[in-house]
């Protein structure tokens, strides 16, 4: 499912969560943002199977955290958060694998994990898209997330500084989308300066 109707979605999770429906509230994160989550996994680890495997681990982070969640910024953007602080715990210990079976109690999650799976697997075997994955793999992590939440996702500038520095806001949210919007900009221009070394770009 598309990343559509994001005040309804917000407003859904956060009913959710109010009525102490915690299952229900991650269901509704990954129902409406799960395939965009694999994405962005996949495009910093190493394999479809590392990522769907560490969007499992996000699944049983968010569980545990939502019972007591004080949600500062989007559901959205909290979920991206969890997901790239997955990826960095992942780089950091490549040995340990997580989980493969998202704790998830609602038949409704398991089938959307289900779902998941399936249809993102066109877009993984893309052969283009994956040239374009590796050469922003060469990008420092920081960039890598600037590009796939602007390009990718759509997020707002608001949405990636709360993904990338939590917990800001007024005058430190504001200089925060300004260092991403410049670092951005960089990012871009490296990135397209790989893709037409590669043939990838006229």
């Amino acid at each position: 499912m598309q990343e559509t109707d994001l005040e309804g979605s917000e407003r859904e999770f956060r009913q959710a969560c109010a009525a102490g429906r915690h299952d229900d509230a991650v269901a509704l994160i990954f129902e409406r943002y799960g395939v965009g989550l694999l994405r962005f996994l996949a495009d910093r680890l190493p394999s479809r199977a590392d990522a769907e495997d560490v969007l499992s681990d996000v699944a049983v982070k968010m569980l545990s955290a939502v019972p007591t969640l004080d949600l500062r910024c989007s559901a959205r953007a909290w979920a991206y958060t969890v997901a790239r602080n997955a990826a960095i715990d992942f780089h950091r210990r490549p040995h340990r694998r997580p989980g493969r079976n998202m704790s998830l109690t609602s038949p409704e999650a398991a089938g959307v994990a289900q779902q998941l799976r399936t249809t993102t697997a066109a877009y993984l075997k893309t052969s283009v898209k994956n040239r374009f994955r590796e050469l922003r793999q060469q990008l420092p992590e920081e960039d890598q997330t600037v590009l796939v939440l602007r390009l990718d996702r759509g997020f707002s500038w608001d949405e990636i500084a709360a993904v990338t520095l939590p917990g800001t806001s007024g005058q430190a949210q504001q200089a925060e989308t300004a260092r991403l919007r410049q670092r951005f900009k960089r990012a871009k221009d490296k990135l397209q300066a790989l893709a037409t070394r590669e043939g990838l770009l006229d």
